[in-house]
């Protein structure tokens, strides 16, 4: 393992991976090329996979148990779709999809490894956030409101997804609020706590209860996350102050409200628990290998008459891959995300702090009702938890002396 340094990555990669992070919320926006489906975001990814050549010790280095995890619930996958002769060209654009994924997972979380690139990836995120909205208002990408919800999202992409963006921003502005680094002043702090509650309120405007969700967890499990009683009651406190902010949020923004009155007062779920019970019905009834890529879908909208002959989404990514897959992909994948986690809480005290802990017991949450594991926010926040237990772990092997501080 590297030591805790980024000064041993060649530069361009370094700041190709904040580019690539930074255009993440881009995924929909065409590239200058004009190619429709060469986007902004792969662009970047295939030049910071090119650049990664360059320095394959480093960006190559031996990837993260949860890695060969995914890799095999990604085999499952794609020898399940073959067995069952259902494959065609549309099905090759998911494990595509995957593939480079993983790759990016694997480039990340080496050059998260050598530590140090923390703060600058949280910056990164926030701008990025920053970027779409100031965008949106000049008119250069476009912004969208449902007429019958009244759920607002940018450049055509599902308005769940763009609350996970907004979401990913919001919380990488508290963490940069609540780090511990002495040297950023009180004037930047405000800056990041406007910013963080500004990107709160876009998340709320998208009317996701799971990107709003995501961040009250993230922000309790920053509390959790600390060391020590006189942290723990300091970071209460802190939680007690955002989580009135969040609730007030809610409270103004009309579509978050009523989704949420209906949602406590009524039950209403947007059909979940139908589709829930639909998945654990054909979990069970082929819990071994599930029931392939495409056909877990084709199933799941048949038991639903108005749905009968469509393709209806699992809304869990959990029971995505257990009623695709079955246990023989469910479990690595399940194993992988546990890794994740277990990853992130070890290295809660390390030089990354308590925040990559944060980020994905958010993610692992809002996987529970959201199909995530094709976005690349899912892999950046897996490869940042993963590399946060690893520089912990390097961490503690160095003289007290040389160890940097935490960041949380």
């Amino acid at each position: 393992m590297a030591t805790p340094s980024s000064s041993h990555i060649f530069a361009p990669i370094r700041w190709f991976l904040l580019l690539f992070i930074f255009s993440i919320p881009f995924e929909n926006v065409s590239s200058l090329i004009g190619i429709e489906t060469f986007t902004f975001s792969k662009l970047t990814g295939i030049l910071l996979a090119g650049l990664a050549i360059l320095q394959p010790s480093v960006c190559f280095a031996r990837p993260p148990k949860a890695f060969w995890l995914f890799l095999t619930y990604l085999v499952v996958n794609v020898l399940r779709g073959l067995c069952e002769g259902e494959w065609n060209s549309d099905l090759l654009w998911e494990p595509i999809t995957l593939i480079q994924c993983l790759l990016f997972f694997w480039i990340s979380y080496n050059l998260l490894s050598y530590g140090n690139m923390w703060k600058s990836v949280y910056v990164t995120w926030v701008l990025s956030n920053v970027a779409v909205i100031l965008l949106t208002y000049m008119g250069v990408v476009s912004a969208e409101i449902d007429t019958q919800s009244g759920r607002e999202t940018v450049m055509s992409q599902n308005a769940n997804n763009a609350g996970l963006i907004y979401a990913m921003g919001a919380i990488s502005a508290i963490a940069l609020l609540l780090n511990k680094n002495k040297d950023m002043s009180t004037i930047w702090r405000i800056l990041f706590l406007f910013l963080g509650l500004g990107l709160a309120m876009k998340c709320a405007a998208t009317g996701s209860r799971s990107a709003m969700g995501c961040i009250g967890i993230a922000v309790i499990m920053i509390v959790a996350g600390r060391k020590g009683l006189n942290a723990r009651i300091k970071g209460f406190a802190i939680v007690c102050v955002l989580a009135a902010a969040l609730a007030a949020i809610l409270l103004r923004t009309e579509v978050a409200r009523e989704r949420w009155a209906t949602t406590i007062s009524g039950g209403h779920i947007s059909g979940r628990d139908t589709i829930f019970t639909n998945c654990l019905e054909m979990f069970l009834e082929k819990p071994i290998a599930g029931w392939g890529p495409t056909q877990h879908l084709n199933e799941l909208a048949n038991r639903e008459a108005q749905f009968k002959g469509l393709a209806r989404d699992t809304h869990s990514d959990y029971f995505w891959v257990l009623t695709a897959t079955g246990l023989l992909g469910g479990i690595p994948f399940l194993y992988a995300m546990w890794c994740c986690l277990w990853a992130s809480w070890k290295g809660r005290n390390g030089p990354a702090g308590v925040f990559p802990f944060a980020f994905m017991c958010g993610l692992a949450a809002i996987c529970l009702v959201g199909t995530y594991h094709k976005q690349k926010s899912f892999w950046i926040v897996a490869s940042m938890a993963c590399a946060s237990g690893a520089v912990a772990a390097d961490t503690r092997k160095m003289p007290k002396m040389l160890q940097p501080v935490t960041t949380a």
